[in-house]
C-alpha cells in the first residue's frame, strides 16, 4: 500500500479547519454565553494547541522523497480568537 504522507497533511489542515468554522460558529452564538467564559477559553486553547501542532508537523519535510514529504509549512489552520476581543469591538 502506497501512503501519501503529503496528502494525509493536507487533510488533517483541511479538517482542523472545518473544525475551526464549526467551533467558531457555536462561540458566537447568543445562547452559548450562558457557557461559562473559563470552558469557552479551555475550547480556544485546546483547538489553538492542536492547529500549532499540525502546522509542525507540516514543516517536516524529506527532500530525499521524491513526490512525497514536501514542505507544506503553507498550509495554515485559522485560529479561534479570543472571544472577549470580538466582543469589544
Amino acid at each position: 500500500m502506497n501512503v501519501s504522507f503529503d496528502g494525509m497533511r493536507r487533510n488533517l489542515t483541511r479538517s482542523m479547519d472545518e473544525l475551526s468554522a464549526v467551533l467558531k460558529e457555536v462561540l458566537e452564538l447568543k445562547s452559548y454565553e450562558e457557557v461559562e467564559t473559563e470552558l469557552k477559553e479551555r475550547i480556544i486553547e485546546a483547538f489553538n494547541d492542536s492547529a500549532m501542532r499540525c502546522e509542525f508537523f507540516n514543516c517536516l519535510y524529506d527532500d530525499n522523497i521524491e513526490g512525497d514529504t514536501n514542505d507544506l509549512s503553507d498550509l495554515c489552520i485559522d485560529r479561534l480568537d479570543d472571544l472577549e476581543e470580538d466582543e469589544d469591538e
